[in-house]
């Protein structure tokens, strides 16, 4: 009797789990990052300023419904991925294309990634919010952790555009800022990233990795 009492309990306890998982995975819906998102690098150097723009980024944000309907200022998500190829940084000039390939070793390192640890939302203003996000960035093979302050836009096709901007140093990830003419021309250490990632929600049959 106490054998299949104590069964019983665990297998409504293994029943619960399983429908709260449930509920949990159907209470998510998954965005997917669009070609027409638009990431850039703006540097500067000795000669003149300079831009690339990493081209074929790709990842996922998993967010709750809710907060997909109606952001509320409080409400959380911590799953979202980028990935960048980091071949795919392109200056418009194959000579600074080089040196920044070169700089961040792309052979070896081929992905620029970013992963989200927690995004809360500070403030609601009709279809648009603005979060606070931490996440870990990973450049040169080197990870760090990363604050932004992120805007977030609802357009009329279901779209989520999330634009923001972070100063940064590439020295920080380990990486020597590219020279040129045997070092006459120098690019500066710091650089802006400034970023409009367009997500549209996932088709259902498409999971995260």
């Amino acid at each position: 009797m106490f054998k299949k009492s104590f069964f019983t309990i665990g297998l409504m306890l293994v029943l619960g789990l399983s429908t709260n998982l449930f509920a949990q995975q159907s209470d998510t819906v998954q965005f997917t990052i669009q070609p027409t998102s638009k990431i850039k690098v703006d540097g500067n150097s000795t000669l003149h300023k300079w831009s690339a723009d990493a081209k074929d980024a790709s990842g996922y944000f998993n967010i709750p419904s809710s907060l997909v309907k109606n952001a509320k200022v409080g409400d959380q998500f911590t799953d979202a991925k980028v990935t960048i190829p980091a071949k795919k940084l392109d200056s418009g000039e194959g000579g600074m294309n080089k040196k920044i390939y070169g700089a961040i070793k792309v052979k070896k390192y081929p992905n620029i990634t970013y992963s989200l640890s927690s995004a809360k939302v500070v403030s609601v203003n009709d279809t648009s919010f603005t979060l606070d996000t931490n996440g870990n960035l990973t450049i040169h093979g080197t990870t760090k952790p990363i604050e932004m302050k992120v805007s977030a836009a609802k357009k009329a096709d279901g779209s989520i555009h999330f634009t923001g901007s972070k100063d940064m140093k590439m020295s920080t990830f380990g990486v020597k800022p590219p020279t040129a003419l045997f070092g006459t021309i120098k690019s500066d250490d710091e650089i802006t990233v400034n970023f409009n990632v367009v997500a549209k929600e996932a088709p259902a049959s498409v999971m995260s990795n």
